[in-house]
């Protein structure tokens, strides 16, 4: 049964992310789990918040038929630098 790797997850996270944030750029992953397989073809949706723990982190969360399938936290630098 063939599943979507990780981190073709982690790079749309990541393309959703500079969408929302134009200037920004991930510094560091914090955390990451991937919780449930994610089938090929199947939707998901990505959720990003500002961390209310630090500045300068985003929060995210990615569901799939409302099941939580990963979540974790960006660093993120915000600028053109």
């Amino acid at each position: 049964m063939p599943i979507v790797p990780g981190v073709v997850i982690l790079d749309e996270t990541l393309a959703a992310l500079t969408k929302w944030r134009r200037n920004s750029r991930v510094t560091a992953i914090h955390t990451v789990k991937f919780l449930v397989p994610l089938k090929p073809e199947q939707p998901f949706t990505i959720c990003l918040s500002e961390s209310q723990n630090a500045e300068g982190e985003v929060d995210f969360c990615c569901r799939a038929e409302d099941r939580l399938i990963a979540e974790g936290r960006f660093q993120v630098c915000y600028g053109t630098t």
